[in-house]
């Protein structure tokens, strides 16, 4: 099992303690501006490695959610339309919460134009509700974040064909 260890504040921690802290959403967002913040300061190489991250993340979460399958364009439409509202701090409209839910879902490129900094805080934020917001069971969502990250990391190692 994979085990996140953050060395710093991250983004996604920063937004799934507000789903906790919800009667202080400034300082949330502060927290997580912050995290952000930290995150641009790094090399482009980092932060794209970051945000290449979350959204396999993101992916895994979205197909999790669905049991494996593609959520089709009703229920992508709902998704966003309920990200944008749940999360209005963030000021995202449900039109690129649904790009990138589209995206996700059929494994599309997701940078249709958004600048980086841009596309962080959408894959970010959609990566934070989607693990908070949908949890199996009587999760955690660090718990839910050690699966999708065991996913993704067993489909990243080779696979040997038996002799």
């Amino acid at each position: 099992m994979c085990t996140t260890e953050y060395t710093a504040y991250s983004p996604i921690q920063a937004l799934t303690s507000s789903q906790v802290d919800a009667d202080q959403p400034h300082r949330e967002l502060e927290r997580f501006e912050a995290a952000l913040e930290s995150l641009a300061a790094r090399d482009d190489t980092f932060t794209r490695d970051a945000v290449n991250l979350a959204i396999m993340v993101d992916s895994a979460a979205l197909f999790a959610i669905h049991e494996g399958h593609r959520p089709d364009g009703e229920q992508l439409r709902y998704l966003a339309r309920t990200f944008s509202q749940s999360q209005s701090w963030a000021e995202i409209a449900p039109e690129p919460a649904l790009e990138l839910l589209t995206s996700l879902a059929d494994q599309t490129p997701v940078q249709n134009g958004l600048s980086l900094e841009d596309l962080s805080q959408l894959v970010f934020v959609v990566g934070a509700w989607l693990l908070s917001d949908f949890l199996p069971g009587d999760k955690d969502w660090t718990d839910f974040l050690d699966v999708i990250l065991d996913r993704i990391e067993s489909a990243a190692e080779p696979q040997v064909a038996p002799r």
